[in-house]
């Protein structure tokens, strides 16, 4: 009787131990380039003669799920990239058509108040807000005045297809220089409202809030967002490319909404500052490097992170080509956090660049080949672009209101010390 009880009380963990280590990800979408819907074919044709659309230099980078929607996003880095920002709606097939959202007209080239050139999103799972940053355009030598439109944060309603409210960054926050902004977390007031964005600018190395309560916005800056010169060169497979200006990079908020985390591209240091320093306007960078906490080192470098209701955090590895999961479970300044445990790994896994959570325990990815894309290097006749799912048991910190600091969160230390107790009393 006493090994039933035993069995009993840790059936549940140890199931958990078993879908980690036993599931593998499923690619949901592929592409080898990438097509929209158009509104005629004679509009597709005018896009492809005038090179507005120029289908291989289109890659999808940041990927959110709303109810049955998937957004993406396909950053204008190249030429021939009309639309940054994409939606899958209900769409079962292998690899579907990408309907350009909000609508064609508001991604249209014009003015400044169209949305340019989007990176990453965050969607509020308690309004339906998606808040859209907007680099508007990537600083280079020889760019036209006129296209150097100042970069924006966008909060659009995904219920009624309607703006909230947009904030224009000031040259002191994004600029002046090099900028770009790269990812988004959303921090919320204690009755769930989204009042901070924190966003990394790899280019300027400077983590960026905004607050939408007082409108307004300011970064910090600080030598753990600079790139580490030891890790500027990423080796994917058999080639070798310098990221050596990339700073500051994935960014992610821990559920408890204590802590958020960040790391730069080229580096393996993962760094953590708490919110409460962040949400005050007057803190400065001083301020800043005395909160600021080397929580540890990946395994190599990454691109985008996320962080679980259970307090893990995961990333990829850029050349291993595999998902980390990294226990977060919240930790005293003294006391180093979890295992980092492989839980997924594929040779088309080829630059992960940023996840979501859906309602299910998947966590979602993008993998794009940005090494071999920027190359012209993209290998022609097979998949270059993929949307991925894996089961993880986990869901987005974003479900912070349901008692995530209570969340368990197990190392795999635990699941190895189960699953020998188990043997040891016979089950099997």
């Amino acid at each position: 009787m006493a090994n039933y009880l035993v069995f009993a009380f840790y059936f549940q963990a140890f199931g958990i131990f078993t879908v980690l280590c036993s599931v593998e990800p499923n690619i949901v979408y592929e592409w080898e380039t990438v097509d929209l819907v158009w509104p005629n074919s004679s509009v597709k044709e005018e896009y492809i003669q005038s090179k507005k659309f120029i289908p291989e230099n289109n890659a999808i980078n940041g990927i959110k799920m709303y109810k049955d929607n998937i957004y993406l996003t396909i950053p204008k880095l190249k030429d021939g990239v009309p639309f940054s920002l994409v939606k899958i709606q209900n769409d079962a097939s292998k690899n579907p058509l990408l309907i350009p959202y909000p609508n064609w007209d508001i991604q249209l080239e014009g003015d400044c108040s169209k949305m340019r050139l989007i990176q990453s999103m965050e969607i509020d799972p308690y309004t339906g807000y998606m808040w859209i940053i907007d680099t508007s355009f990537v600083p280079r030598a020889g760019i036209n005045i006129a296209d150097q439109c100042p970069s924006k944060i966008i909060i659009w309603d995904l219920e009624n297809d309607v703006e909230i409210h947009r904030h224009t960054f000031p040259v002191n926050v994004t600029g002046p220089g090099m900028f770009y902004l790269n990812d988004i977390v959303l921090d919320f007031n204690s009755n769930k409202t989204a009042r901070w964005a924190y966003i990394s600018d790899t280019l300027g190395h400077r983590l960026i809030v905004y607050d939408r309560e007082l409108d307004i916005s300011y970064a910090f800056s600080h030598p753990s967002m600079k790139p580490v010169q030891e890790y500027a060169s990423i080796t994917i497979g058999n080639v070798t490319n310098a990221y050596s200006p990339l700073g500051i990079n994935g960014i992610a908020m821990s559920s408890d909404l204590k802590n958020v985390y960040y790391c730069p591209l080229a580096g393996v240091g993962l760094y953590r500052i708490p919110t409460a320093l962040l949400r005050k306007s007057s803190s400065n960078n001083t301020d800043f490097g005395r909160e600021v906490i080397h929580v540890g080192n990946k395994m190599v470098q990454s691109d985008g992170i996320y962080y679980g209701k259970k307090h893990n955090l995961y990333y990829s590895t850029l050349g291993p080509r595999s998902v980390y999961q990294w226990s977060m479970t919240p930790i005293s300044d003294n006391v180093k956090p979890g295992r980092q445990t492989e839980i997924a790994k594929d040779d088309r896994i080829e630059w992960i660049d940023s996840f979501a959570f859906d309602e299910s325990g998947y966590l979602w990815f993008v993998s794009n080949n940005l090494n071999t894309h920027f190359s012209n290097d993209t290998i022609k006749g097979s998949s270059n672009f993929f949307v991925w799912k894996l089961f993880v048991d986990d869901s987005s910190y974003l479900k912070f209101s349901d008692d995530t600091s209570s969340a368990p969160s197990y190392s795999l230390d635990v699941f190895v010390c189960m699953f020998i107790l188990l043997c040891s009393f016979n089950f099997w």
